[in-house]
């Protein structure tokens, strides 16, 4: 992402569009309902996909806690914790581990029961947003 490449070779700009494209995503995304960002929105910021991907939420705990990291705005620890406590609720499987597979309905009903499947799912994205997070924050 921008954000790792900021880490090694910071410049204002980078910075800068990480917080205006993250801003803008979880202002039209973030599902004040429900909870969980949606999977998508238009050119007039409608949703035009509604369910909830693994995905969105796992990248999007990993760029809020790198938006936080380097900006120390408070905001983005609390997109962070948001992102987080949605996740664990709806989408750990708590009693045999990973996160349940692809998306949930708006309303966070499952599709299937399904963790991962070839071609399908798998878990890059929970398992380096989550080592993102540690990165970002390592005296936790």
């Amino acid at each position: 992402t921008l954000l790792n490449v900021y880490r090694y070779a910071p410049q204002d700009w980078m910075l800068e569009r990480a917080k205006a494209l993250f801003d803008g995503a979880i202002a039209h995304s973030w599902d004040d309902e429900h909870g969980g960002m949606v999977y998508g929105f238009g050119p007039d910021k409608k949703w035009c996909d509604d369910d909830k991907y693994f995905w969105v939420q796992g990248e999007s705990i990993a760029a809020s806690a790198l938006l936080y990291s380097a900006t120390k705005e408070e905001k983005y620890l609390e997109h962070y914790n948001n992102l987080w406590k949605y996740s664990w609720k709806h989408f750990i499987d708590h009693e045999n581990g990973a996160w349940y597979g692809l998306k949930l309905t708006r309303d966070n009903k499952r599709y299937s029961e399904e963790k991962a499947f070839a071609g399908g799912k798998c878990d890059y994205h929970t398992l380096v947003s989550c080592i993102e997070a540690l990165r970002a924050f390592p005296k936790i």
